[in-house]
């Protein structure tokens, strides 16, 4: 069962033939500087899982194999390593916008 309690952000995302859940986990640095409220997070780790149509459930992902899975505020999407020349399979790659 997924941490869904724990999880700071989530995270839908088509994986071939499978429907993922990728929970993220963030540490929060709240910082006061001159009556500003600055909130720094930092991402501390992933957690994916795939839901199990028979069940349905969600199970826990441990490898994922030949996909890369993309994931960012706008959208998330996964690729097959394999179709692309110095890539790496088994990894997450996560972009954050922050405003300029």
């Amino acid at each position: 069962m997924p941490r869904l309690d724990d999880a700071d952000m989530r995270y839908l995302v088509n994986s071939g033939a499978d429907l993922l859940l990728v929970s993220r986990y963030l540490d929060v640095d709240h910082n006061i500087v001159n009556d500003d409220a600055n909130v720094n997070c930092r991402t501390v780790g992933f957690d994916v899982f795939r839901m199990n149509w028979m069940g349905p459930r969600w199970e826990k992902v441990e490898n994922l194999g030949d996909r890369m899975l993309f994931i960012g505020e706008n959208s998330s999407f996964s690729l097959s390593a394999s179709d692309f020349s110095g890539c790496v399979g088994n990894c997450i790659y996560f972009r954050l916008i922050t405003p300029s």
